[in-house]
């Protein structure tokens, strides 16, 4: 979470988040950042006022990313870990497992115990309570991030991670953003940011796990004007 003189960013995860985090630190004046992925109930009141940006992320795309994400990393999340059974399992079957993990109780119980108590400086930044009323939740892993973070925020901007720097151009100007001229060279110049290695996620896919993720992540889909 970053606060503004204008506005609150919401950092939703692995998508598009560090790159505007970036654009923030490196461009907008006494910014500061109030927690990592915090959501917006942990916003302090004192600036309730503020209009709150975020982002969103095609979901079929984003499991992709995130399963290659963690494929690259020499200490993978124990989320990963958990729903791959120890990187012992191919695509399909751990995000059929991360997108189920609601309604499996020993996967569910098993990351649950492995998260902190308190909130941290690194990964998804869940705690045990956090991640407890996603048990037996009708939505997938991505829409429990996203309802979780964006929650009580009346009205956010949400900016597609697929049109990134278009929509934060389009917010310089609608939110009147100094200064102008540095912002603008940040969004034409800055390289991408906590990228992963794949093909197009469309390759990834079964049709059974398409329709798993259609199922799971509908609303959000629906939402956002989504297609596969």
């Amino acid at each position: 979470m970053m606060v503004a003189n204008k506005f609150v960013f919401l950092h939703l995860h692995k998508s598009g988040g560090t790159f505007v985090n970036q654009m923030i630190a490196s461009c907008i004046p006494y910014a500061r950042q109030v927690g990592y992925h915090f959501p917006y109930k942990e916003l302090p009141r004192s600036f309730a006022r503020l209009p709150v940006v975020g982002t969103v992320r095609n979901p079929w795309d984003y499991y992709v990313s995130w399963y290659h994400f963690q494929l690259q990393m020499d200490h993978p999340h124990p989320l990963f870990m958990c729903v791959s059974k120890g990187n012992t399992l191919d695509f399909e079957q751990t995000i059929l497992n991360l997108v189920s993990i609601s309604k499996d109780d020993e996967l569910f119980n098993d990351f649950q115990q492995k998260l902190p108590d308190n909130y941290q400086r690194n990964g998804i930044n869940l705690t045990k309570e956090c991640f407890e009323p996603h048990r037996a939740s009708e939505f997938g892993f991505y829409s429990f991030l996203y309802n979780r973070l964006y929650q009580g925020a009346s009205e956010p901007i949400i900016i597609k991670m697929e049109q990134l720097r278009d929509g934060l151009t389009n917010l310089v100007e609608q939110l009147q953003l100094q200064p102008h001229a540095r912002i603008n060279a940040f969004l034409q110049d800055a390289p991408k940011i906590n990228t992963s290695k794949h093909q197009k996620y469309q390759s990834y896919y079964s049709n059974k796990l398409k329709e798993c993720i259609a199922s799971a992540d509908g609303e959000l889909i629906e939402q956002h004007s989504y297609m596969f």
